[in-house]
């Protein structure tokens, strides 16, 4: 045992709670011999381990502070064999513990290189949950008294986006011993090889195994792994034991694990598989591997599988793995031909109309082109002429016209409020009056529209200002590949420069470069520098505009015409990088006492 000074626990035996007393410290060597006695019902100890200095505070230091014996306030030095994982559901689903149990697995075997056989411990917690262990050797960490700290970051970053039980990483908090039985299940925690996990396709297996003890002889050999995750330990945790620089901990796309956990839906299976080749390809994993383990998924996740598709060919999964790998090898350049063109050119097309974002402005989409994937374009007005309520009325457009979801980052909008205005949007009431009907009980009749179309299809992510990596793990959490990606608004992005023209250049080349990688449209809202609603909006008015104007496809300009009244608003086309030409403008106006613009000729 490493560090054999740290031999005293916390023992209960029995449960604890409703006032059971936190004051059972023993040694290590007496934990067993107190289980055996006992009825293996509910028998706990503590997830770290502590010297005498422990005992001492319970039995000494403690009634002095409190008048009785408590582990309460220890702060003292602790350590661990192990760093856990505590994978658990808010409401008993196994099946589900089951599977993320699985993906973080994976996530070890694939992005951290773990031989989980020689290394990783794996028990069922008897109810609802699984405990992983990977040794603390590995990540050359010493006794100290913000371990529980360092496990929690390390934890986090292992685990990377698999929600695990983030209360585990107290001190003191106790740990179910193996081979005693839960209360409310009667079944034991016991102890699984990481391939038993693995390969469990029913969670009944696992709790036929758990109606009695089981004692596996399983060694962990972490000495020739020594340091080998060394890098993946948490850059800096202060001395309150609170962590900082977690951005510095790498974070594994969260992509990843919902993809292999829960599959990819119809219309979007052929995507999952390009993302998770070019994943496997990134991280050195052998094609033939590549192809066996995307087979396995796609028939065990994809609902329906693409293998057995009618609708696909026979080796769909062969080819695209094909490929993907030999685009990212082979293939760095591609040398393009009119003739080329020519041959590629309907398809492209054909691909381009379903992916196309058209504003649904008839002069504007006519001269434009639209926005295309991997394209950025801009709207941009004066503060309260209706920047988001044009973005979420082209929105709601291009999912009710064009089937075509969108994602809306809003840095200055609540997620309840731009819900909200939309509920008012298909119903022409004000966002003022759907929040009153929702307190009369009587907003049935204006939630009713929603029924009738997958409005679901819209996200809203509501936050403060963040920085274009945040932008990026929104976008790849999000349910389902958003064709369009509107940010509201652009100037309020996190950039670490303080010269305002420089900070907006950089965050213009950040977009564009989110854009391009991931090939999704992105419409950016941007405030002008001028200070009143009324008046043309020309190219050159955003607000410490850098580069956007030089960067962008397509730029589009909103503001009140002198004389209109205010439900109308002029959009005029300033930029069309692929259009015909630029100064093309519609009309626009409120749809009733709502927010969504809606093109008309009535002028008044």
């Amino acid at each position: 045992m490493k560090y054999p000074e740290y031999n005293y626990t916390e023992l209960i035996i029995g449960g604890y709670g409703k006032g059971v007393p936190r004051n059972n410290i023993v040694k290590l060597h007496q934990v067993n011999k107190a289980v055996n006695e006992s009825e293996h019902f509910e028998c706990y100890r503590s997830h770290f381990r502590f010297t005498k200095d422990y005992y001492d505070y319970v039995k000494t230091v403690a009634p002095d502070k409190f008048g009785y014996e408590s582990n309460q306030g220890y702060a003292g030095t602790v350590y661990s064999d192990f760093v856990w994982l505590d994978i658990d559901t808010q409401h008993e689903e196994l099946p589900k513990a089951l599977e993320m149990a699985q993906a973080v697995l994976n996530r070890l075997i694939i992005h951290f290189d773990i031989n989980t056989d020689e290394l990783v411990r794996c028990y069922f917690s008897g109810k609802k949950g699984f405990h992983i262990g990977v040794p603390m050797e590995l990540f050359n960490l010493l006794p100290s008294p913000q371990l529980n700290a360092e496990c929690h970051l390390i934890a986090q970053e292992l685990a990377g986006d698999v929600v695990i039980d983030q209360s585990f990483y107290d001190t003191i908090r106790l740990f179910r011993l193996t081979n005693t039985r839960h209360r409310d299940t009667n079944l034991y925690k016991i102890e699984l090889t990481p391939d038993e996990i693995l390969t469990c396709k029913n969670v009944e297996e696992i709790k036929r195994q758990a109606n009695n003890p089981r004692t596996l002889d399983r060694d962990i050999y972490p000495d020739e792994y020594a340091n080998k995750l060394i890098a993946y330990a948490p850059a800096v945790v202060k001395p309150n034991g609170k962590e900082d620089n977690i951005e510095s901990v790498r974070k594994a796309d969260n992509w990843i694990t919902d993809l292999l956990v829960n599959g990819a839906s119809t219309g979007n299976r052929t995507n999952g598989l390009i993302r998770l080749a070019g994943y496997y390809k990134s991280k050195g994993i052998p094609i033939d591997i590549s192809t066996n383990m995307l087979k396995t998924w796609d028939l065990q996740k994809n609902d329906p599988p693409l293998q057995g598709d009618k609708s696909y060919d026979k080796d769909k999964i062969d080819k695209t793995v094909s490929d993907i790998y030999k685009y990212q090898v082979e293939k760095e350049f591609e040398y393009i031909t009119w003739e080329m063109c020519h041959r590629q050119a309907p398809a492209y097309i054909a691909d381009m109309e379903k992916s196309r974002i058209k504003f649904w402005y008839p002069m504007i989409d006519e001269n434009s082109g639209g926005l295309g994937p991997g394209e950025v374009g801009y709207i941009q007005a004066f503060t309260g002429v209706g920047k988001t309520a044009l973005a979420q009325s082209i929105q709601l457009s291009i999912l009710e016209r064009q089937g075509i979801p969108s994602l809306m980052i809003s840095l200055e909008m609540a997620s309840m409020r731009l819900f909200f205005r939309m509920v008012g949007m298909l119903s022409g009431i004000s966002a003022i009056e759907v929040e009153r009907h929702y307190k009369n009980n009587t907003v049935q009749q204006f939630i009713d529209p929603f029924t009738k179309k997958p409005y679901n299809r819209i996200y809203t992510v509501a936050s403060g200002p963040i920085t274009i990596k945040q932008i990026e793990t929104i976008y790849l959490n999000c349910p389902e590949k958003p064709g369009l990606v509107v940010i509201d608004y652009v100037g309020l992005m996190k950039a670490h420069i303080s010269n305002p023209y420089e900070r907006m250049s950089l965050i213009s080349s950040q977009v564009v470069e989110f854009a391009v990688k991931h090939q999704v449209a992105v419409l950016g809202l941007v405030q002008t520098n001028r200070f009143n609603k009324v008046g043309e909006i020309e190219l050159g008015m955003a607000r410490d505009s850098g580069l956007i104007d030089a960067d962008a496809r397509i730029i589009i300009g909103l503001w009140m015409k002198e004389g209109d009244s205010d439900e109308f608003r002029k959009i005029k086309l300033m930029k069309a990088s692929h259009g015909n030409r630029v100064g093309f403008s519609d009309d626009a106006m409120f749809f009733g006492k709502s927010a969504r613009l809606l093109p008309t000729k009535r002028r008044k």
